[in-house]
């Protein structure tokens, strides 16, 4: 973080809403109803990927075509009742971090490979959709994550140069996506290690978003 920080943007799922467990499994219930075993290793490498590119990755995968109208509406049908009777829970220091940088005067937004009507109704279930001026979800760019293409958008909404940004992440991918789109990332990891790759990319690896915090303010009280 060489610049003054203006605004920072929020991977969803695995960075601030403990989901990806939730995931997994309704993932592995939509393989069973198109006929396929999806293990834990394969969901794991898809993390970060919009619905399109995830069913593109998963045809590789397999070396065939799946039927994805089917696998979409089963994931869906499983994800949703999940989180219907486990409800949503946010990871640790998200909420501290989100007033310390409210109190700093810095814009928030997120960035999500979810689709934008299911990551709207996630956050508000969560109690925090208010603190976001924008939130782009992966339906709403041409290319998802690890193109740029979700930060580049979710910048240029906020009205705030790349360069005054940084990015919060969980996964390879999405940590990719923030690097192409030439802003600053952190990653807090959920189900993965990072890669090598990310994890010289990364500004930073943190353990917990009460970590990225801490760096947050260290940086803040520097550039005043």
């Amino acid at each position: 973080m060489n610049t003054k920080l203006k605004a920072v943007i929020f991977d969803m799922d695995g960075l601030m809403l403990d989901t990806e467990a939730l995931a997994i499994p309704s993932m592995q219930v939509a393989g069973k109803a198109i006929g396929i075993n999806l293990t834990d290793e394969i969901l794991i490498e898809m993390n970060g990927l919009n619905e399109s590119d995830s069913n593109v990755f998963l045809e590789k995968k397999l070396g065939r075509s799946i039927d994805q109208k089917k696998f979409s509406e089963a994931f869906y049908e499983d994800y949703n009742k999940a989180i219907a009777e486990n409800g949503l829970f946010i990871k640790e220091g998200l909420i501290e971090l989100i007033d310390c940088l409210k109190e700093n005067n810095i814009k928030l937004a997120v960035a999500t490979s979810t689709r934008n009507d299911l990551a709207l109704r996630k956050l508000k279930l969560a109690g925090i959709i208010d603190q976001f001026e924008v939130v782009i979800g992966g339906d709403q760019v041409a290319q998802g994550k690890p193109a740029p293409d979700p930060y580049l958008k979710a910048a240029s909404d906020l009205g705030v140069d790349v360069s005054n940004c940084l990015a919060l992440e969980d996964s390879d991918n999405g940590a990719m996506s923030a690097f192409s789109a030439g802003i600053g990332v952190i990653v807090v990891p959920d189900l993965k290690r990072p890669s090598l790759v990310t994890k010289e990319i990364a500004l930073a690896v943190c353990a917990s978003l009460f970590e990225v915090k801490e760096l947050i303010l260290q940086e803040l009280i520097t550039k005043k």
